[in-house]
C-alpha cells in the first residue's frame, strides 16, 4: 500500500516473524495497522519513544505528509 511504502516498510520480508523486526520497525506496522482500520481519531501515545532519530524522522515526515494529503 501506499502508507507501507511512505514507512518504508516495503523492503521487509513477510515470512520475517514480528518478534525479530526491529523496535522501529514494529512501531511502523503498528501504525500502519491503525491508519488501515480507518478511525476518525487514532491517538498515538509515544509512538517514537525509544526509536533511534533517523526512525523518529521518518515517522514525523510520514505522519506530516500522511495528515496533509487526508
Amino acid at each position: 500500500s501506499r502508507i507501507a511504502v511512505l514507512l518504508n516498510l516495503e523492503n521487509i520480508d513477510g515470512k520475517v516473524l514480528i518478534k525479530n523486526l526491529s523496535d522501529g520497525q514494529k512501531q511502523k506496522l503498528k501504525l500502519l495497522s491503525f491508519l488501515l482500520e480507518d478511525k476518525k481519531i487514532i491517538v498515538l501515545d509515544e509512538i517514537t519513544n525509544a526509536l533511534d532519530k533517523k526512525t523518529v524522522m521518518e515517522i514525523h515526515r510520514f505522519l506530516n505528509e500522511y495528515i496533509h494529503e487526508n
